[in-house]
C-alpha cells in the first residue's frame, strides 16, 4: 500500500522543486523496495516531467505513484522555455519528459 503520493505540481519558471516522497507498506512487514524517477530538490525545466516511485515487495508484487511536474511558460520566461526546449529536443534527456512551450 502506498501512502502520501504528491499531487501533480505546477511552476512558473524553472526551479528547485521539494515534495514529501511516499512511503510503501508490505502485508509481510518487510520494506518494497523503491525505484524512483526524481528526487525532492531536482530542478525541473519547463514542460511536463513525470515523476515515478515504483514500490516491489520480495514476492514481485508493484504499485507505483506518479505526478507531474509542469513548467508553464509566462511571457517573462519565453526566451529561456525556448532554450530548454532546444536543449531537452537535441539532446533527448529521457522519455518521461514532454514539451508544452
Amino acid at each position: 500500500m502506498i501512502l502520501g503520493c504528491p499531487d501533480d505540481i505546477s511552476l512558473s519558471s524553472v526551479q528547485e522543486v521539494f515534495w514529501t516522497e511516499p512511503t510503501a507498506t508490505d502485508n509481510s512487514g518487510v520494506t518494497p523496495r523503491l525505484i524512483q524517477s526524481h528526487f525532492p530538490g531536482t530542478i525541473f525545466p519547463m514542460g511536463i516531467t513525470r515523476v515515478l516511485y515504483l514500490f516491489t515487495d520480495m514476492a514481485g508484487n508493484e504499485a507505483q505513484c506518479t505526478f507531474t511536474i509542469t513548467g508553464n511558460c509566462v511571457f517573462s520566461d519565453m526566451v529561456f522555455c525556448a532554450w530548454w526546449f532546444w536543449i531537452i529536443y537535441l539532446y533527448r534527456l529521457d522519455d518521461l519528459h514532454g514539451i508544452v512551450c
